[in-house]
């Protein structure tokens, strides 16, 4: 991410193997004010026409592996999409997650990198 860089209050995830539209879903999402983590493959693509991108391997800490196949699978991915935000428990849980990352990183007093949300598109749906 670049120095002066926007603070975004949501992160989209976005891995594609067809690219067609995915500039302007990207455009789109970054005019809306998200913070855009993708697979190496399509970070590479978006990078190339100009959005900004976090990969998902920085953000997890967490390598892809077999092959690229597998890069999302990660409790700081999924725990995002999988909670229930009405559940204190659940909402406890992300919390205190966030604040062992924060402390991982030295950086106690920082804000929380945005959460995942339960929001996907996938092919065929439409608005």
């Amino acid at each position: 991410m670049s120095k002066t860089a926007k603070t975004h209050t949501a992160t989209a995830l976005v891995s594609v193997t067809d690219k067609e539209g995915l500039t302007e879903l990207a455009l789109a999402l970054r005019d809306a004010g998200l913070a855009i983590i993708a697979s190496s493959g399509t970070k590479t693509f978006l990078e190339e026409k100009g959005v900004e991108v976090r990969e998902i391997s920085d953000y997890t800490k967490s390598p892809e592996i077999l092959g690229g196949r597998v890069k999302t699978l990660h409790p700081k991915i999924h725990g995002g999409i999988l909670a229930d935000r009405d559940n204190a428990e659940h909402v406890r849980t992300l919390e205190d997650q966030a604040t062992q990352r924060r402390r991982g990183r030295g950086d106690e007093a920082g804000q929380p990198e945005p959460p995942m949300s339960g929001v996907g598109v996938r092919p065929g749906l439409r608005p």
